[in-house]
């Protein structure tokens, strides 16, 4: 399971008070899980913390919920650390920013601005695009809340259970991957479902979860005896 951090877990000192780093929800849900369970959980926090003042560009939208091109990359980049060390991703070097052009472009205002202030019109935000690097000659398939990505050069089949980040990191991953497929919400809900894990015959299954969602993970899973059993 990959965790997408809320906004504020990377720049507390962007809020009102001290700016430091409070210990949230999801420190107390890993603090409570067996070592087991806890090593299955990716969490890019330190990764992104570190990233913010790397580049001299964020790693999240100033106006915007979501990570970045940059901030999605980093994650990226713990997502396939985790995946190797597992001995389950094909080729992890290839998650590099070595020949990459980090870019700052103006943007429409994001999420906060448009949903929250509704105020799109007053807050102007800045895209950090990623330009350059190897050519990987995917093909990608989207619509109706189900992503496809194909990669001729890569090994096994990827499934990425994922909510409104998971765009962002499906064809970084694909770079690794024969297919990538992805599932969002309401396509995928928040309920895992062991036989339909079963149907989409993928080598790994990874669910991505923003970390002020965890709270859907209180919902018991539904044939999860499908999913477990062996082969």
């Amino acid at each position: 399971m990959a965790i997408a951090p809320n906004k504020q877990s990377i720049y507390p000192e962007e809020l009102r008070g001290s700016g430091e780093y409070l210990r949230s929800r999801l420190d107390d849900v890993l603090a409570k899980f067996t070592p087991e369970t806890r090593a299955m959980v990716i969490d890019p926090r330190v990764e992104l913390r570190a990233a913010k003042s790397r580049h001299g560009v964020p790693v999240y939208f100033p106006t915007d919920s979501h990570w970045n091109d940059l901030g999605a990359f980093v994650a990226y980049q713990k997502i396939a650390a985790s995946l190797a060390k597992a001995k389950l991703i094909d080729r992890p070097e290839l998650a590099t920013l070595d020949g990459v052009r980090i870019e700052a472009e103006n943007s429409e205002a994001g999420d906060v601005a448009t949903r929250m202030l509704f105020l799109p019109w007053n807050y102007a935000d800045q895209r950090v695009v990623l330009r350059g690097g190897p050519d990987y000659a995917l093909t990608i398939q989207s619509g109706g809340g189900r992503m496809r990505i194909a990669n001729p050069r890569g090994k096994g089949k990827l499934l990425i259970l994922a909510d409104s980040f998971g765009p962002w990191i499906a064809p970084l991953l694909a770079r690794h991957f024969g297919e990538v497929e992805m599932l969002s919400r309401p396509t995928w809900p928040a309920l895992f479902d062991g036989a339909e894990i079963v149907r989409r015959k993928a080598d790994v299954i990874m669910i991505q979860i923003a970390e002020r969602s965890l709270p859907e993970l209180l919902a018991p899973p539904r044939d999860l005896g499908h999913a477990c059993a062996p082969n």
